[in-house]
């Protein structure tokens, strides 16, 4: 394989908040090779957004590297990473907060090409139109306010902004899910047509993993700040290890007809990353860990990353598929 583009060496990420030291990320080890579109899911609070800010620069590290074309970010001078920092873009979950809303939307477009000098001035307005035209929205659209568009044009203007910077690689986090499902299919459909187009890296965060069976060639799934499971599209879709990701799958009934299983029903919420469980984090709602009497090890040893093609954190992963159906409701 190629050298990643960009990649997470044993990275953890830590804050400080009034009841004590929050774990965000623990010992993140991933790269995302040039090109690639690389998916991350998980529940809402098990680290998918922080992770993405770090590879971006956005959010220290507390221990490990981000490597950026094999340069740790965190080390450039101030004038090289301004003329890194915009090959690195990110499209928000919710596109009206991601917009200023003074700016009409060809100025907010047109914005980074002038910051970074990406084009003469004369040439600012072609840009735009071109960039209009990529998202698929019309050019006299360029004088609307932003809330003067739908929630799907919104969420195409802030693409069309992320690429105006000429970024080699690109976050979205979780840019659909404000969105009604019709029109998240038309920008998951955009998405993936301008990934192809571009040849942009991509991260791609959901917290479904059906929403990104269509875009990426990998998974990452998280759980409390660590990958529990990574591996290919279709290993994670059609033999999945961690007894989390079964989980996830069953909730959605496509997939549930796809395995013929039921829903596998995790119990109670996700821990609190500043005290989070001893041993394996998932064993407090792991449906596994139960069925098998509760075994110690889960209690007690945090299990690896472990796999030379698909790599899975369980002590007992080899048994979670055959268990699946009797777990299920």
């Amino acid at each position: 394989m190629s050298p990643s583009l960009i990649e997470a060496q044993d990275v953890s990420v830590r804050f400080n908040t009034p009841q004590g030291r929050l774990t965000a990320i623990k010992s993140v080890t991933l790269g995302i090779e040039r090109g690639e579109c690389l998916g991350v899911v998980g529940e809402s609070g098990s680290g998918k957004s922080t992770l993405a800010r770090a590879l971006l620069g956005l959010t220290p590290v507390a221990r490990g590297k981000i490597l950026y074309n094999g340069v740790d970010i965190s080390k450039m001078s101030p004038r090289a990473w301004r003329r890194t920092r915009r090959r690195l873009q990110i499209v928000f979950q919710d596109p009206l907060s991601a917009l200023n809303p003074r700016l009409r939307a060809g100025e907010a477009i047109a914005e980074p090409i002038r910051v970074h000098r990406l084009r003469e001035r004369r040439g600012v307005p072609q840009r735009v139109g071109e960039l209009f035209d990529q998202v698929g929205l019309s050019r006299r659209m360029a004088d609307r306010f932003p809330h003067e568009f739908s929630g799907g044009q919104q969420q195409r203007i802030v693409i069309a902004r992320a690429l105006a910077a000429e970024p080699e690689f690109m976050v979205c986090d979780e840019p659909t899910s404000s969105l009604d499902v019709s029109i998240q299919a038309q920008v998951l459909g955009l998405i993936q047509d301008l990934q192809r187009q571009l040849n942009v890296t991509l991260l791609f965060i959901a917290h479904a993993l059906p929403v990104i069976r269509r875009l990426a060639g990998r998974v990452a799934v998280m759980y409390l700040g660590r990958v529990v499971e990574m591996g290919s599209r279709d290993d994670i879709y059609s033999r999945p290890s961690h007894p989390y990701t079964l989980a996830l799958l069953s909730a959605f009934p496509a997939t549930k007809r796809a395995d013929n299983t039921g829903h596998i029903v995790l119990r109670g919420d996700l821990p609190s990353p500043i005290g989070p469980p001893s041993g394996c984090a998932f064993h407090t709602r792991c449906w596994l860990y139960e069925m098998l009497g509760r075994p110690e090890v889960c209690r007690v040893v945090e299990p690896p990353l472990a796999g030379s093609v698909s790599a899975v954190a369980c002590h007992f992963a080899q048994d979670a598929r055959a268990a699946s159906g009797t777990a299920a409701s």
